[in-house]
């Protein structure tokens, strides 16, 4: 009996040993959302596209977004013309619309023509006419040429199918002394910036805190700077009799 006890302990052993490392390669439980950034992903950054932040998740996105620090930074001005791409339902789009003003503009773009139309109900009922919504393609800006003071870019940079093909199709729509604005998530930072710098433009940070975010301005090239400079000089040979 004493030597079946022993047979019985040493097998149950045996079964707690194996059990150890195999409860070891069970995948860690994901991070429970924080509401500071850090459990972005859980956030329903979804109802911010669709410009309809106000259910149950509201105040998270709002923290995590701060939409009227970003507005804030972008410096903008009355009767300056304002483009917001990938606008979606309008999260943004209604604040810049009352950053620059009823002699300003703002020219909200998206892919998604149900959206817009969305974004549209939701700028008559708040008696905005200001706002001129757009359906363009992923791969182009659609905006007027010299038609923006800034364009704005929240967290859809990384959508883009080629940033830097789209960073150039857009310079023509800059005026003189106009600059893009973008921000993202943190990982979508260096891509970015990579393609900004060879699309042409100088890249600089904005103040703005903005938790797991980054917030820069794309400088495009002075008058000049850019592209070759071809000096000529004509020599004038003048006769008089």
């Amino acid at each position: 009996m004493r030597n079946l006890d022993t047979r019985i302990r040493r097998l149950a052993l045996g079964f707690v040993l194996l059990a150890a490392p195999l409860s070891s390669c069970r995948p860690p439980a994901p991070p429970a959302a924080t509401g500071d950034g850090a459990g972005r992903d859980r956030v329903d950054a979804d109802a911010a596209r669709r410009g309809t932040a106000d259910g149950p998740n509201a105040a998270a996105i709002d923290r995590f977004r701060r939409p009227d620090a970003l507005v804030a930074a972008l410096d903008l001005r009355p009767g300056q013309v304002v483009a917001d791409v990938g606008a979606g339902g309008g999260y943004l789009t209604l604040r810049l619309a009352a950053a620059v003003g009823p002699t300003g503009r703002v020219l909200a773009t998206d892919v998604d023509p149900e959206l817009l139309a969305a974004l549209r109900e939701r700028a008559r009922a708040a008696g905005l006419g200001n706002i001129e919504t757009r359906a363009v393609r992923p791969d182009e800006p659609g905006l007027p040429a010299g038609g923006c003071d800034r364009v704005l870019l929240a967290q859809v940079d990384h959508l883009l199918p080629d940033r830097v093909a789209w960073l150039r199709a857009l310079g023509p729509s800059l005026r003189p002394g106009a600059w893009v604005a973008v921000t993202n998530r943190e990982p979508f930072r260096a891509p970015l910036e990579h393609a900004a710098r060879a699309a042409g433009y100088r890249v600089d940070p904005l103040p703005a805190s903005l938790p797991g975010q980054f917030l820069i301005a794309l400088r495009p090239p002075s008058p000049g700077r850019g592209g070759r400079h071809v000096s000529v000089r004509v020599r004038v040979s003048v006769s008089v009799t």
